[in-house]
């Protein structure tokens, strides 16, 4: 069984950013498996070019991608084909800017691309006929449409915000539609609440999960609390946000004039565009933690568009706000309506990352692509995830402390349970108070009807003849 990883956009220099790391860990699997890769030409560069025109560190690109440094025999020895520079620009005919041309593309089908593709897939179909999936790293509507026609199902793949360095291992999307779609997960969750009615799972506290993720400098790195809000603000030209008509970091700003007035509110740039003024900016205090995870322990809140920044709030045990169309929105407020303490509760946080969610030094190996294609319960998917994590990341001296985490935690649980008893005690007062104006309002009428006047004499005599 062989899978073809596909690399389109639209310029290597625009998207550098987002594919660079993938097209490596496409390649490296290509490789090791012996799958053919079809990509841009200018991808198809010595990696030396790269890491000298793009001032890029090639062996950090490779230890976030959990792959072997990147050398040029790595291209030597793949079967490459190639979508010419040519070809690239017919497509781009057709649109009036690059971002015009990102945004349609991610969404609509294109004829001429349609037809680039399809004559690409034909010539290598005919060289591979056990070929079954194309892999993506970002959504394309029409690739996806002509990897269809030709009976070829899609897996789409993206880094979660679970990954190097900060984590001691990454998780990736692994999704048979459009990864910006909720249904699939939706759909999973369900089945794995079904399932596990009569199969139980292994769950780990947050506490075993935090250790079992984050690396020991990231936990050391960890803060008190001492903003009540945070805001992740995703890239400045983000085509997700855009595809999807997703709230911009722009909208959030403005917003947040009108929620939590008066609080504690700092906001984190994307690392990309740090140096970037947005407007209503100076409101806020502008962060500087060393990495999201640090940035994510200030803040009690967390609020973020189409960033899986959000998950890592979830990790940590903050409130969510997942404005943007992310999959796990499910499990976060997902709009600005809502001001109530809310955390994902432990279950769903290790669906997450056990099920839904796969291990990224996993998901590319035969192995699991076959086990995945023999469409396995959820509970099969969440025990293989749970034994491949556990038999190779998980260290018996990962003991170190998360007493900040902890402290964090038990202080919000007393603070919640407090308020909680403050509300009781007011709903009873205010149930007296009420009780209490019916009794007066009825003594009142009492006082003030007929009867009660008429009668007075007769109970001034009762009363000395006492």
């Amino acid at each position: 069984m062989k899978c073809l990883p596909i690399l389109f956009g639209i310029n290597v220099k625009d998207d550098f950013p987002i594919f660079f790391g993938c097209f490596y860990k496409f390649l490296y699997y290509c490789k090791k498996n012996n799958w053919p890769i079809l990509a841009q030409e200018e991808y198809f560069i010595d990696p030396k070019y790269y890491e000298k025109n793009f001032n890029i560190n090639l062996n950090k690109i490779a230890k976030i991608n959990e792959i072997p440094e990147l050398h040029q025999k790595m291209f030597d020895e793949v079967d490459k084909y190639t979508i010419f520079n040519e070809e690239t620009q017919l497509v781009l005919k057709n649109y009036k800017s690059k971002d015009d041309a990102w945004i349609n593309l991610m969404n609509d089908y294109d004829k001429t691309l349609a037809s680039i593709i399809a004559g690409k897939i034909k010539l290598i179909k005919s060289k591979y006929n056990d070929l079954k999936y194309i892999f993506l790293w970002r959504h394309n509507e029409t690739i996806c449409k002509v990897a269809k026609k030709y009976g070829l199902e899609t897996i789409e793949m993206e880094l979660s915000g679970i990954r190097k360095p900060s984590y001691n291992f990454g998780l990736n999307y692994f999704q048979f539609s459009n990864k910006y779609d909720d249904s699939e997960l939706n759909y999973r969750y369900e089945k794995f609440i079904e399932e596990t009615k009569n199969n139980s799972v292994p769950i780990l506290s947050r506490k075993e999960l935090i250790n079992l993720l984050l690396t020991k400098e990231e936990i050391n790195n960890l803060c008190e609390e001492e903003y009540d809000v945070g805001i992740a603000l995703g890239l400045k030209k983000d085509y997700e946000t855009l595809s999807t008509d997703s709230i911009t970091n722009e909208e959030i700003l403005l917003s947040m004039s009108n929620f939590e007035k008066n609080k504690n509110i700092i906001i984190r740039k994307h690392p990309a565009n740090y140096d970037y003024k947005y407007d209503k900016e100076d409101l806020y205090t502008i962060d500087n933690s060393v990495s999201s995870v640090q940035f994510v322990s200030k803040c009690r809140k967390i609020i973020s568009s189409v960033s899986n920044i959000g998950l890592e709030a979830m990790l940590l045990g903050k409130t969510s706000y997942t404005l943007g169309k992310m999959p796990f929105k499910r499990f976060a407020y997902t709009t600005l309506e809502y001001n109530d303490e809310y955390v994902i509760n432990v279950r769903d946080l290790n669906y997450l990352i056990f099920c839904y969610y796969a291990p990224y030094s996993l998901s590319l190996t035969d192995e699991y692509i076959k086990f995945r294609s023999e469409n396995p319960s959820e509970v099969d998917i969440y025990m293989y995830h749970y034994n491949y994590i556990m038999r190779n990341y998980k260290n018996t001296d990962n003991n170190y402390a998360v007493s900040i985490r902890e402290n964090c935690l038990k202080r919000r649980n007393i603070i919640l349970n407090l308020n909680k008893n403050i509300e009781e005690k007011n709903n009873e007062i205010n149930k007296l108070k009420y009780d209490n104006d019916i009794y007066l309002k009825e003594i009142n009428n009492i006082i003030n009807s007929k009867s009660w006047k008429i009668t007075k004499i007769l109970r001034v005599l009762n009363q000395k003849n006492r």
